[in-house]
């Protein structure tokens, strides 16, 4: 670890070199009201700053993934592959697709062809991307 992270850690009430990963514990201030904040974080937040700051990030691009299946190959079934070659998949044609992104599932759905270009239309969000209490 650094000296700059050790003294970091150093700063916060019961963190120290010998704390286990240096996590930081959060709270959110939000239902909170500020009160009882050991954070270290001074000052209140309320729900419009938490939406405030959220959409600070809202038009920010991120890569998503559209997966029909996956499988393992060896090394000698990579070299071996040529123009036509064919790879069976796990998946069977009927089964969901997978939106991911940063290669967590964010949605379930079917694929689709729009213009010419492969889409997807969700059928299903696992877990909620945002909390409730954020939604528009």
């Amino acid at each position: 670890m650094t000296d700059q992270a050790n003294n970091f850690e150093n700063q916060i009430p019961g963190k120290g070199p010998s704390d286990s990963a240096g996590v930081l514990p959060l709270q959110n201030t939000a239902r909170s009201g500020g009160e009882g904040n050991t954070s270290g974080v001074s000052g209140p937040a309320t729900e419009p700053d938490t939406t405030m700051n959220l959409d600070l990030v809202m038009d920010v691009e991120l890569n998503v993934t559209l997966r029909f299946g996956q499988r393992q190959l060896t090394l000698r079934e990579v070299l071996e592959l040529t123009t036509g070659s064919v790879v069976e998949l796990d998946r069977q044609i009927e089964e969901p697709v997978e939106l991911l992104l940063d290669g967590k599932v964010i949605a379930r759905g079917e694929a689709v062809v729009i213009d010419g270009n492969y889409g997807v239309r969700v059928l299903e969000v696992p877990h909620p991307l945002i909390p409730s209490h954020l939604r528009a």
